[in-house]
């Protein structure tokens, strides 16, 4: 990496996530196509609470990179944009793709088979409208 790709992970560990989109714009498109950039953009996206940016830059890493050493960082972090749109079977099923070794994948999964149990629930009950 860089200086300035340095840089930006040193803003993105300052909690500046409007600097760090910033930063990453300055780049040339190589630089920006790096995989750690792209995950600091996913990261920022996500930080501002902007899942369906933060979801896009993830996918993309995992399309560039499907091999990277960030696959599992990019996996766990679309599952959990897509949790927080509330796509809870497509959360789980792409926490399914994440190396079984990332850190809480467990913790996730089990939450969302928690949730998808509850929402097959709410729907079994919803059977008096024909729905």
């Amino acid at each position: 990496m860089n200086e300035s790709q340095i840089s930006i992970l040193e803003t993105l560990d300052e909690e500046d996530y409007h600097g760090v989109l910033h930063k990453i714009e300055q780049l040339t498109a190589h630089d920006q196509n790096h995989g750690r950039m792209i995950i600091a953009k996913a990261d920022a996206y996500y930080e501002l609470k902007n899942d369906i940016e933060a979801l896009s830059w993830y996918l993309k890493y995992y399309q560039m990179y499907p091999n990277g050493g960030g696959v599992g960082f990019a996996l766990f972090g679309a599952a959990v944009c897509l949790k927080n749109l509330d796509l809870q079977p497509e959360a789980y099923s792409v926490l399914q793709l994440a190396p079984q070794d990332h850190a809480d994948l467990q913790k996730e999964i089990e939450d969302s088979k928690e949730r998808l149990a509850k929402q097959k629930q709410a729907r079994d009950l919803l059977v008096i409208f024909n729905m």
